[in-house]
């Protein structure tokens, strides 16, 4: 997978983490019925279900209110929304990438 890539904001006195890996990536597609096409169309509305998609790998626990009050105030929603496109691209990409111990991949051919 791609280096690491996480936004990080403070708010109220708590440090919130904005984070993609493979794992969140499924659960966002699952969960908030977002895909590569879709956004890469720039369909706005997805902008806020990506954000607490990837809220969601750090908290959990949120309510989906408090994501919603964060989104709101986020400022460079465009670019917010950039960024985070990046991100889950990375991160979902990387669900077709070979294994890194190549001495136990398993190969495979056409019969």
């Amino acid at each position: 997978m791609a280096e690491n890539q996480m936004i990080k904001f403070d708010y109220n006195g708590t440090t919130y983490v904005l984070e993609f890996d493979r794992e969140s990536a499924v659960r966002a597609e699952r969960m908030y019925d977002i895909s590569m096409s879709e956004l890469q169309s720039g369909k706005s509305y997805l902008a806020e279900a990506l954000f607490t998609a990837a809220l969601a790998k750090h908290h959990p626990k949120m309510k989906p209110s408090t994501a919603k009050t964060l989104f709101d105030l986020m400022e460079d929603k465009v670019g917010l929304y950039t960024k985070l496109t990046g991100m889950y691209a990375a991160a979902a990409g990387s669900l077709l990438d070979d294994p890194s111990d190549e001495g136990k991949a398993i190969t495979w051919s056409e019969a």
